[in-house]
């Protein structure tokens, strides 16, 4: 069975040629039968880099062709008031899109995803405007960075250290993890075929 839902977190050594690797993936994106992807990064990538190479290789051209809804997994909205804008943007601009779903990990990490989900929850028990024994594991994850979409089936780690470094932390709990223990020199859109082959 083909995962709905793919992730990567990238290691972070040549973070141009981690962009090329996501084009590639994104064009065989339909052919492999991916409707969701995650791209994460190893460790925390300024959101102005991770922007300017996503408009660099990811054109607004290729995204409406497509019909690529683009989301950001994170504290994004707490960034400089630039970067949140553009992000905004594209959100905008991809929001009616709905056959490939790509997200991007962005000022993201997975304990205070997890710490924020809860202090939601808090204010809303605070309000009266949920039972506390109502409080479940499903709605915490409502109330994660990434509610309105499925846990990853499958997380795949680039690069010779295999740690995720609390990469979606909350959903990973049911996701097979596979590290490649290649550099991001060596990944592309057929290694992720050869990889969901074993899937």
């Amino acid at each position: 069975m083909l995962p709905k839902h793919l992730a990567i977190c990238f290691d972070t050594e040549d973070i141009d040629r981690v962009f090329s690797a996501i084009k590639d993936i994104m064009v065989e994106q339909p052919k492999l039968g991916l409707p969701v992807l995650t791209f994460g990064f190893d460790k925390e990538i300024p959101a102005e880099k991770v922007l300017e190479l996503l408009k660099f290789y990811i054109s607004k051209k290729f995204l409406e062709e497509n019909k690529i809804k683009i989301s950001f997994l994170g504290k994004w909205y707490s960034l400089s008031g630039g970067v949140v804008e553009e992000i905004k943007q594209l959100i905008d601009f991809t929001k009616d899109y709905d056959t490939q779903f790509l997200n991007f990990v962005i000022n993201y990490d997975g304990q205070q995803e997890i710490v924020d989900a809860c202090k939601i929850l808090c204010r809303q028990v605070k309000a009266d405007k949920v039972d506390i024994d109502n409080v479940t594991k499903d709605s915490i994850k409502e109330n994660t960075y990434s509610s309105y979409f499925i846990p990853p089936d499958l997380i795949v780690k680039t690069g010779e250290v295999p740690k995720l470094r609390g990469f979606l932390l909350w959903d990973c709990t049911h996701s097979k993890i596979y590290f490649t223990e290649k550099a991001v020199t060596e990944f592309n859109a057929e290694a992720v075929k050869k990889i969901i082959d074993r899937y």
